[in-house]
């Protein structure tokens, strides 16, 4: 029993994982190229030093490019070197008139919520500081909604027109013709008895190319629970032999 429940569960499972995998794969971001301003808060530090808001932001390749600022309430200029952000350390550009210490082109993974340390040298020795950067981008636009705002150019009418008949068959006058039906000869079919015989299939039972994406998921998760039925049926009857014996 316990190894039909392991069974069940871990099919349950799998099942699971796929389902939630399937709206994650179209869940990523995409902005559009451009510049924009983003506003900016932050956790952590002692107040001295506070990043500016808002953020000057630069999309390129739907990648987020941000320019990260730090200045002090005070008016005097920040004393740091440097900074890291994913593993990478960005030098301070010092702007001593500005009084600021500023990070040109961060690339930035998770807008809401970067994890970044930065070192300062006001005291006695180097500290370093870490921050927790929120950036609002809610408002910089993305690939899918400005996609959505073109028109589509209007698909051509491709309704098959009346097509003249062939010189081989003649046109059937319905108001003369008789009571019985008529059924015209071709290459492809004939009257056997009472039933017409065609060589070709009608076009609905033709293929139709490759599956969809619904119809290939659907036949997967069937496939799972087919699975999981197999194997419960072939639990109970290797339970039943057992219990028999």
């Amino acid at each position: 029993m316990n190894v039909m429940k392991r069974t069940f569960v871990a099919l349950f499972a799998a099942l699971a994982l796929l389902c939630a995998a399937i709206p994650a794969a179209f869940a990523a971001t995409v902005y559009e190229d451009g510049s924009y301003t983003a506003s900016l808060t932050f956790e952590g530090g002692t107040g001295r030093i506070v990043w500016n808001s808002p953020v000057a932001v630069t999309v390129e390749g739907g990648v987020l490019y941000a320019d990260l600022v730090m200045s002090k309430p005070g008016g005097d200029t920040p004393s740091v070197e440097w900074m890291e952000y994913n593993g990478v350390r960005y030098t301070a550009q010092v702007d001593a008139n500005a009084k600021t210490c500023s990070f040109y082109r961060v690339p930035v993974t998770d807008p809401a919520r970067m994890a970044v340390s930065a070192n300062t040298t006001a005291m006695s020795s180097e500290h370093v500081v870490d921050y927790t950067l929120h950036l609002n981008v809610s408002a910089i636009p993305t690939v899918s909604e400005s996609s959505s705002s073109v028109s589509q150019p209007a698909q051509e009418d491709d309704t098959p027109k009346d097509a003249p008949l062939p010189e081989d068959e003649e046109f059937i006058d319905p108001e003369t013709a008789d009571e019985e039906m008529v059924i015209l000869e071709t290459d492809d079919g004939a009257l056997d008895g009472d039933v017409l015989t065609t060589g070709a299939l009608p076009e609905s039972e033709s293929s139709s190319g490759a599956l969809s994406v619904p119809a290939i998921i659907a036949i997967a998760a069937g496939g799972v629970i087919v699975l999981g039925g197999g194997a419960y049926l072939l639990l109970r009857r290797r339970k039943s032999n057992s219990d028999e014996a």
